[in-house]
């Protein structure tokens, strides 16, 4: 899969053209994951984010007595793992493959550039990207948790409805028919 084709088509990146895209893309590689493998792991420090590019992942978190909870599905065009990648600290929850899947890892290494160059003003835009895509996950997260702290079903949204809060790939988790245990 071509990485640039595939960004050029996806809701957040779409926007990036020259420089700001090379620069990307210099940081950026493929990487590919069978079924039940972790991309990233739950306290790891976090030193990339990702893009789904096909199959589907999950975000799990671990409770204290090691159950573990699903915070979402993710689809193809998912952009994930932005938390520690933002503030350079470390993973709140482990993503993991679901099926045979592809995923684009941006290194942090695109964030690092020095002020006052030629690229800073490439790195700014980046930054811009990742903060409105972590803006809108933590909108999303958020309602769903108020939601379901007072006992209320989360709010009945399509399918495409949670992609584009989210700009593409992420999906509503999946209910447990099970009490959920502290």
């Amino acid at each position: 899969m071509d990485p640039e084709a595939f960004l050029g088509e996806h809701p957040l990146f779409m926007s990036l053209e020259g420089e700001v895209l090379a620069h990307l893309l210099a940081h950026c590689r493929v990487l590919d994951f069978g079924p039940a493998h972790a991309i990233a792991r739950e306290g790891s420090v976090a030193n990339s984010c990702f893009v789904l590019l096909n199959g589907q992942a999950r975000a799990t978190r671990t409770r204290p007595n090691g159950a573990q909870d699903e915070l979402a599905r993710l689809g193809p065009g998912g952009v994930f793992g932005l938390v520690g990648f933002v503030d350079k600290g470390k993973r709140p929850c482990t993503f993991g493959a679901m099926s045979p899947c592809s995923v684009l890892c941006i290194q942090d290494s695109v964030l690092e550039v020095p002020a006052r160059t030629p690229k800073a003003k490439q790195v700014l835009v980046l930054r811009e990207l990742f903060a409105l895509a972590l803006q809108s996950q933590l909108r999303v997260a958020n309602e769903y948790l108020v939601n379901r702290a007072t006992a209320l079903r989360a709010p009945d949204r399509s399918p495409s409805e949670w992609e584009a809060m989210t700009h593409g790939g992420w999906k509503a988790p999946v209910e447990s028919k099970e009490e959920v245990e502290d």
